[in-house]
This record gives C-alpha cells, sequence and structure tokens, in this order.
C-alpha cells in the first residue's frame, strides 16, 4: 500500500480541474474560469476568487448562488446575469504551460531531431552508393575502351 500512495498522488495532480466561474467583487465582474490540467493551468489576478458547482451544479457564493451548466465550461454568462455581476469572457485567467507539458515539447521536439538526422544518414548513404557506383562503372567503362 505505501508503494501504491504516490502513484494515487500522481494520478490526482493529473486529473484535470473542473470549470467553474470567477467573480471580481471589486468591479462586480464575472467570467468562467478553469485552473487547468497537466498540461497548463490558469491564475487569477489580484481581486478575483473562483468557485466551483456542486453535484447538483450549484456555484454558492457570497453574493448568491447560480446554477451552472453542463457542457466543457459550463455556462458562466447565465450564472453571472443571475449573480448581477457582469459577464467579461469565458475564461479568465493568466494561462500558463506545466512543466509535463514543457517536457513533452521537448521530448517531441528532440525525437524529430533525431528521425531527421537517421533520414539525413541514410540518404547520404543512398547517394554515396549511386554516385560511388557511377563513378566506378564509367571508370570502368574507360578502361575498357
Amino acid at each position: 500500500m505505501k508503494k501504491l500512495a504516490p502513484l494515487l498522488c500522481v494520478l490526482v495532480l493529473l486529473a484535470p480541474a473542473p470549470w467553474g466561474i470567477a467573480l471580481n467583487h471589486e468591479t462586480k465582474e464575472c467570467g468562467g474560469f478553469w485552473a487547468g490540467d497537466e498540461y497548463g493551468s490558469a491564475e487569477l489576478e489580484p481581486g478575483w476568487t473562483d468557485y466551483y458547482p456542486d453535484d447538483q451544479g450549484i456555484i454558492e457564493t457570497e453574493v448568491g448562488s447560480c446554477a451552472f451548466g453542463s457542457g466543457p465550461s459550463g455556462d458562466a454568462e447565465g450564472c453571472c446575469e443571475e449573480l448581477g455581476y457582469t459577464y467579461v469572457g469565458p475564461s479568465v485567467g493568466v494561462s500558463r504551460l506545466s512543466p509535463l507539458m514543457l517536457l513533452t515539447v521537448g521530448g517531441l521536439v528532440c525525437a524529430g531531431v533525431v528521425v531527421l538526422l537517421v533520414m539525413g544518414v541514410l540518404v547520404l548513404g543512398v547517394v554515396s552508393l549511386v554516385g560511388g557506383g557511377g563513378f566506378l562503372l564509367w571508370r570502368r567503362g574507360r578502361r575498357n575502351k
């Protein structure tokens, strides 16, 4: 069981965050918010607070509650209207790439470079064989004359 605990922790970290809303109580603005997944995350700027729906799809905030719809980004606009806040967009927050995404991209770039190098070596080998064979045939033809 002790060996499974780290694996379970990693699996929990790799799960995507749920969609919700973010409120700025000072400006009375509201927008959709998704904290991210293993490949990227979003952080809220100062003054914003995030809220997420419960099992029934209801979001409870200090200014009231609203019904958050289903779908990839829920229904942030309808929820913002129910709360009396101005809707500012489907996704508020500053997006950032996670280290896992950077490692994935780095791995793909390295694999691409290896493939290109192997292809280059193969092409040079074929050119050498064809070029070398042609030279030998040319030389052999000159000797026979």
